[in-house]
């Protein structure tokens, strides 16, 4: 779970990808994961929340999933990049968003 704030009716928020292992770390540090920011306006009068990723706009009434969208992981700026799909399911709106999500196993890298 993310917890996230809600300000003015939107969410600025990241959506975990594959962990990026061309970041350097220190010993015994974690590899970080690869990161695909992500916004949600939510709308508590209609139930419903628009949800933005990769440039897409997909809107959601509470208990719809979004389609398959997308999503590019930068692993290495202008070389390598990794592909995958996710949905969004928007469970509530009220008293407080609560959005769960779905990755595709089909995740593959490719050249920039």
């Amino acid at each position: 779970m993310i917890k996230v704030e809600v300000t003015q009716g939107v969410v600025d928020a990241v959506l975990a990808g594959p962990k990026n292992t061309y970041v350097k770390v220190d010993e015994g540090e974690p590899t970080p994961d690869a990161e695909q920011p992500f916004r949600v306006y939510v709308d508590r009068d209609s139930d419903a929340a628009v949800l933005e990723l990769n440039g897409e706009r997909s809107v959601l009434k509470v208990g719809e999933w979004t389609d398959w969208v997308a999503v590019n992981f930068t692993m290495v700026p202008g070389v390598v990049a990794v592909n995958g799909m996710v949905r969004f399911l928007l469970k509530s709106v009220r008293p407080c968003l609560r959005c769960m999500f779905r990755r595709s196993t089909s995740i593959r890298a490719t050249r920039q």
